[in-house]
């Protein structure tokens, strides 16, 4: 299936929201997440070779991670390890779907 930016930018928004709104509880949406993790799975072979990326989407996606960071920042020891380990996971995929910068 060929992913448009408006299927992703909409997945994301829905996915942002699902995410944050527990996380600003320190909750982690186990679900949400895995379906960012597929969907960022089934874009990064798609825009690889791509000079250029929807705004909105890397917004998003760097919202999302900001927000992990934030929380983290604000979590107990019991809390925080679930959040670290989205955060980790996330910052992974953002590596895959920015690319090495230091390739020419």
């Amino acid at each position: 299936m060929e992913l448009s930016n408006s299927y992703v930018e909409s997945e994301l928004r829905m996915l942002t929201t699902q995410i944050v709104v527990p996380l600003r509880h320190k909750e982690v949406d186990e679900q949400a997440f895995d379906r960012l993790f597929k969907l960022l799975d089934e874009l990064i072979p798609i825009i690889k070779d791509e000079e250029m990326i929807s705004r909105k989407a890397v917004g998003l996606l760097f919202f999302i991670y900001t927000q992990l960071e934030t929380q983290l920042a604000y979590s107990n020891d019991s809390q925080a390890e679930p959040i670290r380990q989205k955060r980790s996971n996330l910052l992974s995929y953002l590596r895959k779907v920015f690319g090495d910068v230091r390739e020419n």
